[in-house]
């Protein structure tokens, strides 16, 4: 086995799991409000992105690099992923590409005995840059370092890498509606990049330590369908996203308008570059955005109510938050119990939104509230407020105090948020 060409294709790999997860929801076309049915949306439109805006994903990848009877097997916990929007001029969005990751590698060649070890202090650094009016990918660069550690020899490696999009590649068009079907366009990634292994002829003395190298392969011509509404759960909320599968429903991306991105991905298959096969698999989730939709009312304030009492008694809680047109705003608890409250309101902008929710088991509980408008555009989440529900009787008999003289608890409240 060539060992250098299948690293080349582990290089690759990598590349298009970092292409495919920002390939979604970058366009700069005129707003429009987004329409909505009685429960769903019925069409996803161009996120508006604003510089600052970032997004950041925890992503599991796996891949098995195959030549005949020999393998490659690599396993990475990609963690903070960023994507931050760093510039913005007429035509392009500028993409900022940060993360750190972890993960096992090993090697089963012939006539060598199978070796493994751990892949350590490993970063990513890049750019992306897209172009507006047609919703393209342009050039991208990255950098990739880390240690691998086999035994007691460590091997740092360097990755420098520059990409091209040749004509561009366009993965959604655009505005979208459920049973929506499309192919997108080949596209050619040219590849230019670096290597530097340190220590790897120790091991493998037919492999070089540094060597630069160019190569081409092909994205696109996937058939494509927008196939489902849902709501799907993640750290920064419970978004309504449109599920996008590509060639078939092992690769699937849920994508949230109002994320302006996708929260969860899945991608299953095979990349062959002769005489390599890569057996690939990647699940990715959103676990922290600064996005907001245009025209959304402000993140709401963190809840106010008590942090602790008893299951089966009612509490109280409350929010508010202003909408920079002066629209009418409805309220989303989200109780930290698989509970909500459902949309509240409407409540004119500025007014004070409350409610009651009573925990059924004891437990600590992070309850926050989120807000849109009469049009339908969603703010970011509030600050959580923990709530405890613990089986102590002292604490419940205050708290059946506080309940039946609520100037008090107002007093306590001032002085925890003072």
């Amino acid at each position: 086995m060539k060992a250098q060409k299948v690293i080349i294709s582990l290089i690759i790999s990598i590349m298009l799991v970092l292409c495919t997860l920002q390939a979604f929801g970058i366009s700069n076309k005129k707003e429009k409000q987004i329409e909505k049915t009685e429960n769903y949306l019925t069409i996803f439109e161009n996120p508006i992105w604003k510089k600052g805006n970032y997004w950041k994903y925890d992503t599991d990848l796996r891949l098995d690099m195959v030549q005949g009877d020999e393998t490659i097997t690599v396993e990475l916990d990609i963690y903070s992923l960023e994507f931050r929007v760093s510039d913005i001029d007429n035509q392009h969005y500028y993409v900022n590409i940060n993360g750190d990751y972890s993960g096992v590698i090993s090697f089963d060649f012939i006539n060598f005995p199978e070796i493994s070890g751990d892949i350590n202090q490993g970063q990513f650094s890049g750019s992306l840059i897209r172009k507006i009016d047609s919703y393209n990918f342009e050039d991208s660069s990255l950098g990739i370092e880390g240690v691998i550690e086999l035994g007691i020899i460590a091997i740092n490696f360097e990755i420098t890498i520059s990409i091209n999009f040749i004509p561009g590649f366009q993965p959604i068009p655009f505005p979208i509606s459920k049973g929506d079907e499309w192919t997108f366009d080949n596209c050619d990634l040219n590849f230019n990049y670096k290597v530097n292994l340190q220590g790897i002829n120790e091991i493998f003395s037919f492999i070089p330590s540094e060597w630069t190298n160019e190569n081409t392969t092909s994205i696109g011509g996937k058939q494509v369908i927008a196939r489902s509404i849902s709501n799907i759960t993640v750290d920064p909320g419970m978004y309504e996203t449109i599920r996008i599968d590509f060639d078939n429903t092992k690769n699937r991306v849920y994508y949230a308008p109002f994320a302006g991105n996708p929260v969860q991905m899945v991608f299953e298959g095979e990349i062959e570059e002769d005489p390599t096969t890569t057996i690939y698999k990647i699940e990715s989730k959103l676990i922290q955005t600064t996005y907001s939709v245009p025209g959304a009312p402000s993140k709401p304030q963190k809840p106010s109510g008590p942090t602790s009492g008893s299951p089966g008694y009612q509490y109280s809680y409350s929010s508010r938050t202003t909408d920079p047109e002066d629209d009418q705003i409805y309220y989303f608890f989200d109780f930290g119990d698989n509970t909500y409250s459902g949309w509240l309101g409407p409540f004119n902008s500025g007014e004070l939104c409350e409610t009651t929710h009573e925990w059924e088991d004891t437990g600590n509980y992070k309850l926050r509230v989120k807000a849109k408008d009469a049009h339908g555009n969603e703010s970011l989440w509030s600050n959580p407020l923990e709530v405890s529900m613990p089986k102590n009787k002292i604490l419940s008999i205050m708290q059946i105090i506080l309940d039946k003289n609520p100037r008090i608890q107002r007093i306590i409240n001032f002085l925890e948020n003072y």
